[in-house]
Order: C-alpha cells, then structure tokens, then sequence
C-alpha cells in the first residue's frame, strides 16, 4: 500500500524544481528588459550629452546646459537604479553581451533624429549593428545561464525568446527601410 502511495502521488521535489526554475526564467526576463532599457538610457544620455556640445549650449555656464544635464540625469539612472536590479538577477555572462545594444540604440535614435540632427547610417553601419543584434540574439538564446544549465541547452523562455526576436525583426526591419547609401 505504500508502494502505490507513493508511486500515485506527486512529488513536492519536482514541483519545487520547477517552481524555481520558472522563477529564475522570469527573471531573467525581467532582466534582459531591464538591460535593453539601460542600454537605451545610455543612448539617449550620450546623444543628449553629444547634443549639448553641438548646440549653442557650450557658451552657457554649466548650469545652464539642460541638455547635458538630461544626459548625465539618464547615465546616471542608468548605473544607480537599473543596473544594480539587473546585476542582482541576471548572470554577467549573459549581462556583458548586452553592452552591445547600447550602439543598436544610439544608431536607431540617430538615424531617427530624435535626439540630435538625423545621421543615417551607411550600409556597411547598418549591415555592423544587424551583426551586433544577430550575435545578442545567438548569446541570450544559447550562451551559458549561470542557473547549472549546460551552455549547450537551447532552452529559454518563451517571453525571452519571443523579446530577443522581436528586437531582432524591428531592427532589421528598420535599419532596412531607413538604410542610406553607402
């Protein structure tokens, strides 16, 4: 009768097994959003910082450039708040490719001209910054974990996945349309 009981009834250890690695899968998530959310305050807090410079700006006493202050107010969000969650859930070995991002945005937000005068980027630029997300892609989907996955298990969560896509698609979608000639 025990035997049955046994055999029968579920066990609270694989339950627990899964419970903590779908919590780990959500954060990291979380993280990765986290990360693509610095990586664009730091565009944007460089090309503000960039723009103040080039403006008319540089004649002002320091407390006066609103601009460079905007830039230094993102950068510094950036490392204080967003950073700090980040780093506190999510592995460095999938945290450090990531920096990579940083350039993605500052090209999009440039080709753009939200921030400063619109610069669109060469085809041999916008072909680099594909490259840059297409490795971001290959390295959140099967770069090392950090959780005791082998660095061989293709194994993501969907929403991770389905983000690291997502980037991949508008990126080139967009770079394609607002490519300008070489």
């Amino acid at each position: 009768f025990i035997q049955r009981a046994r055999r029968g009834a579920p066990s609270r250890h694989i339950d627990t097994v899964r419970s903590q690695t779908d919590m780990v899968t959500d954060q990291h998530t979380l993280g990765i959003c986290l990360i693509m959310l610095g990586c664009l305050m730091s565009a944007a807090g460089m090309l503000f910082m960039k723009q103040s410079s080039v403006a008319y700006e540089h004649t002002l006493k320091p407390w006066q450039r609103w601009r460079f202050g905007i830039g230094l107010l993102l950068l510094v969000v950036n490392a204080a708040a967003v950073d700090v969650v980040v780093y506190g859930i999510v592995p460095l070995s999938i945290i450090a490719p990531f920096a990579g991002m940083t350039i993605v945005f500052t090209t999009l937000l440039s080709a753009a001209g939200v921030i400063t005068e619109r610069q669109l980027p060469s085809r041999r630029g916008a072909a680099g910054t594909l490259l840059v997300v297409a490795g971001l892609a290959c390295v959140s989907s099967f770069g090392p974990r950090g959780d005791g996955r082998a660095a061989s298990d293709p194994s993501l969560s969907p929403a991770a996945l389905s983000l690291v896509c997502a980037a991949l698609s508008f990126g080139s979608a967009w770079l394609s349309l607002r490519c300008g000639s070489p």
